[in-house]
């Protein structure tokens, strides 16, 4: 069997996609699914190049968590969007739309979070946090700008648990 597909785009770029392309043992197979977030880390050797067939997946989990609440939450109907920005998201999703947008543009649009991380924190920071917070707010009333947070991480060690939180907070999720 040969590492090459002959006809390697297999999804719409308008809607998720539904499989990919992964190579096992060497060969490649049709999976199901829409490919997990990841990238190849390739072994420091000095001996010969390896093949990218050799080089181990390191699945970017935040990614695919990320992923995972926002389509369970697009899934529900997008519960808790003001009534523009359900407006908004019907017209953007409409299928017979004249100019649909690309699915890749779709993940990005629905969810927005501001994040800062620091350390040391002063007076001046505080009132940028409040400040932060209270547009936010401001937005999201609004309703025609898609849905915001703002997250403070102070400890880098944090940043998964609060990026997490962020989204199901956004998104409504029950989990």
């Amino acid at each position: 069997m040969s590492l090459l597909v002959d006809n390697p785009i297999i999804n719409s770029p308008f809607e998720e996609p539904t499989c990919y392309w992964a190579y096992e043992e060497g060969q490649p197979v049709l999976k199901e699914g829409r490919r997990p977030a990841g990238y190849y880390l390739k072994a420091r050797t000095r001996g010969p190049q390896m093949a990218m067939l050799e080089e181990e997946f390191v699945p970017l989990d935040l990614v695919n968590t990320i992923r995972k609440l926002v389509k369970e939450w697009r899934e529900r109907g997008y519960p808790g969007v003001t009534p523009i920005t359900r407006q908004l998201l019907n017209h953007w999703n409409n299928p017979e739309r004249e100019r649909k947008l690309f699915w890749g543009c779709d993940d990005g649009r629905e969810v927005m979070i501001i994040l800062e991380v620091k350390g040391f924190e002063t007076e001046q920071d505080r009132q940028k946090e409040a400040a932060a917070k209270r547009w936010v707010r401001a937005v999201n009333h609004h309703g025609e700008f898609e849905r915001w947070a703002f997250a403070l991480c102070k400890d880098p060690r944090q940043l998964r648990t609060i990026l997490v939180k962020e989204v199901k907070m956004l998104c409504g999720s029950r989990t």
